[in-house]
């Protein structure tokens, strides 16, 4: 397992020990259901062909990482988490056949362990509100991606649910690990 750098902060220490605390019920949370759904529909938005290579940012448990596979049947399909509990999780929850097409890697998003231009499409589903820092994980997300790579973030906006909304002011009160959703403009101007 890569050891995390020491400069983790503390809501990424939060991070981490919060998922590594879920990685053993994660698969059987309701909320589960929910996340394998939306990376769904975000594995639908790419323009995947066989030989995509793809990583998978706070890839969890590694759901979307093995489905993509189904697509890019010749490429590779690459998750990273912060949490060594979800990787091994995720790991164990490969089946032999994969193995050779799906790695996990333990490390922080925002200094990820490829090389430039590595994947031709990157997702990040339902993690990107963790990031203390979302500058420089999209800085390093651009540099692992080819420049004519798809990314896809998929992520709860304040702005268009009273219910998101909510749910972001309490989540910022009771999972410390938990930065703040970000209202759609916003995390388009980002991302641009």
């Amino acid at each position: 397992m890569m050891p995390l750098p020491a400069a983790l902060d503390d809501r990424e220490r939060a991070s981490q020990s919060f998922f590594d605390r879920w990685a053993r019920t994660y698969d059987r949370s309701r909320i589960s259901s929910w996340f394998q759904y939306t990376q769904e529909l975000t594995i639908r938005s790419l323009d995947l062909k066989p030989d995509s290579w793809v990583l998978d940012v706070g890839c969890g448990t590694g759901y979307a990482t093995r489905r993509i596979v189904a697509v890019a049947s010749h490429g590779r399909a690459c998750g990273v988490d912060i949490s060594p509990a979800m990787v091994d999780a995720a790991r164990r929850g490969t089946p032999p056949d994969l193995a050779a097409q799906v790695e996990f890697r333990q490390a922080n998003s925002a200094e990820l362990p490829y090389d430039n231009a590595t994947f031709t499409h990157l997702i990040c589903t339902n993690s990107f509100h963790h990031y203390p820092d979302p500058m420089r994980v999209l800085a390093e997300m651009k540099r692992v991606l080819r420049p004519e790579g798809q990314l896809a973030i998929f992520e709860n906006a304040p702005d268009l649910s009273w219910y998101t909304w909510a749910w972001d002011r309490l989540l910022r009160l009771l999972e410390k690990g938990h930065v703040r959703y970000y209202p759609s403009a916003e995390l388009g101007r980002m991302i641009r």
